[in-house]
This record gives C-alpha cells, sequence and structure tokens, in this order.
C-alpha cells in the first residue's frame, strides 16, 4: 500500500521513517516538526506494523508524505533500505528520523546550511536531549566487546573489580572525557536522527541488512567515518523518547545480542586496529577552514 504520493523534483531533504506499532501522539509530533520544514522535501513512512494506521490518519497527512505499508516487518534497516534503494539519488541530503524524535522550526534548514558549507561531513546529527531538556549520551566512540557487554549486563559493574576495571572505558566510550557543548566529530552517530549528504548514503548503499535491529546505525556510522567527518552539532537541539526496549523486553534483548555478535563478526573483536585509530580521532569539529578534508564521494 502506498499513498500520497508525489514527483521528486529537485529535493533538499527526503525523510524517512520506520515505524512498527507506534504511538500515534508522538508520531504526530514528530511529523508536525518535518512539516515546519520550509525547504523542498519529501517524507516515507514506511510501516512494519501487522495492520496499517487508521484510514483517518492517513487521510490527514500532508501531501508531500508517502506511506508504504504490506512489506511486513522487515527491520529497521531493511525498511529504510526500501526507500533508499528507490530514491536515494533524488535529494541532496537524506534525513533518517525516529518516529519519537521532534525538533523546532529551523532545525532542517540550519543542517543543510552547515552541511552545504562543509562538503567533508557526510554525517551529522544535532544535539540529541530528554524531553527535560537533559542531554542524552547517545553519541560515543566505537564499541569494544567488553564495553558492550558490560553496558546491556549492567549488573556486572556491581562487582567490585569489574567496575573499576571498566569505569573508565565505559566514561570514554560515551565521551564524558569531551565537552558536549561543543560540536564533535565522532565515529558512532546515534540511529534516532541521522542526517545524510546523499551522495554519502549512495554510496553506503544503505544500512547492512545482517541487523534486523540494534547496531546499524553503529554499523552505518562506521562506515560513513571511513568516507568523511561524522559531526555531532552541539548547538541545536532535538528532542528524543529515549526508552531501552531491549532492556524490559527478553525478545528484544535476544534481537540485540544476535546484532552484536553480527557486528563483532564483521569488524572485529578484540583486535580492532581501525577501532583504536578511529576512536583516537575523536575531537572538536572546528570548522571547514580548520578540518579541510573532503567527503570522497
Amino acid at each position: 500500500m502506498n499513498t500520497h504520493r508525489t514527483p521528486h523534483d529537485a529535493l533538499d531533504l527526503m525523510v524517512s521513517i520506520v515505524l512498527y506499532r507506534p504511538d500515534i501522539a508522538k508520531l504526530k509530533e514528530c511529523l508536525d516538526s518535518v512539516y515546519l520544514c520550509r525547504l523542498n522535501w519529501h517524507l516515507h513512512l514506511i510501516d512494519n506494523s501487522e495492520q496499517p494506521l487508521d484510514e483517518a490518519f492517513l487521510k490527514a497527512l500532508d501531501t508531500r508524505v508517502t506511506y508504504t505499508f504490506g512489506q511486513g516487518n522487515v527491520g529497521f534497516g531493511a525498511g529504510h533500505n526500501l526507500k533508499i534503494s528507490e530514491h536515494v539519488h533524488e535529494a541532496r541530503y537524506w534525513l533518517v528520523l525516529n518516529p519519537d524524535a521532534y525538533f523546532g522550526e529551523g532545525l532542517l534548514e540550519e543542517l543543510v546550511k552547515r552541511m552545504d558549507a562543509d562538503p567533508a561531513i557526510g554525517l551529522c546529527i544535532p544535539h540529541i536531549q530528554n524531553p527535560d531538556g537533559s542531554t542524552q549520551l547517545v553519541n560515543k566512540r566505537l564499541p569494544t566487546p567488553e564495553v558492550f557487554v558490560a553496558r546491556k549486563l549492567d549488573w556486572m559493574l556491581r562487582i567490585p573489580v569489574i567496575k573499576t576495571i571498566l569505569n573508565h572505558r565505559l566514561d570514554m566510550f560515551v565521551l564524558k572525557d569531551m565537552d558536549l557543548s561543543r560540536p564533535l566529530i565522532c565515529p558512532f552517530i546515534s540511529g534516532c536522527f541521522m542526517f545524510f549528504r546523499g551522495s554519502m548514503l549512495a554510496e553506503l548503499k544503505g544500512y547492512d541488512e545482517r541487523y534486523f535491529l540494534y547496531m546499524e546505525d553503529l554499523d552505518i556510522s562506521r562506515r560513513a567515518a571511513q568516507r568523511g567527518l561524522n559531526v555531532v552539532f552541539s548547538d541545536v537541539p532535538c528532542f528524543h523518547h529515549w526508552e531501552r526496549a531491549a532492556y524490559k523486553n527478553r525478545k528484544l534483548f535476544r534481537i540485540l545480542v544476535d546484532s552484536c555478535i553480527a557486528y563483532f563478526r564483521k569488524w572485529g573483536w578484540p583486535l580492532d586496529f581501525e577501532r583504536m585509530a578511529m576512536n583516537r580521532r575523536v575531537r572538536y569539529y572546528e570548522g571547514p577552514e580548520v578540518t579541510g578534508r573532503r567527503v570522497t564521494v
């Protein structure tokens, strides 16, 4: 099922949102944020749910929104890839957005302006905050296996010896050694708001579909960082209703573990020299005149 399909003429921005049994109030809040954008944009809603959205809700969608349903629960990355594979060359920029994120007027225009000014940036994200304005520690260095396990099995940190060994590594992982109020360059960008240069996303060929859910943002962030800069613009906010669903649901936790194993099989377990090099290159973003390195796509 596809509704509200319109031609894409010289788009500034394509947006894709994958749904699975969405919270309608949060989804509406998210869509209203995009509707504020004054750029030439189009939005794809890819619904992996068992039942389509309410007909009245669909009829109320902006005419620049395409709704896709019927492919089944193909997973997060594969859902986005359905549209990336078809439309990635139709817009200068592509935003992968979670349905529980929202932001104010002018944010998308500002990100386009900043990426236009620095061709070295292939992927960026605004400052992700909780609805109360506190910072979410969602942008990170690349994880080592022990850091990943300790974060996911946090009961381990109640063991004094393990806590002593891993606390510093965990702090470094979530960039606690950096001033998060300043723009940063880091290899791991949160999947809740991934603002790609269109040519970068085309070069990446979208998400790696070996991950049904979880770790796909880490994987594509890392591949983007191989080709250009991943920048966190800490002075422009976006709000996210973050829930650690994998910690509350045994099935989701199993999916998380499977994705973790798939990631480390792909990139390497303890001996991952590229990870070490990328993590050492975490630094503050000083602007195009200082970085000077251009994206290779």
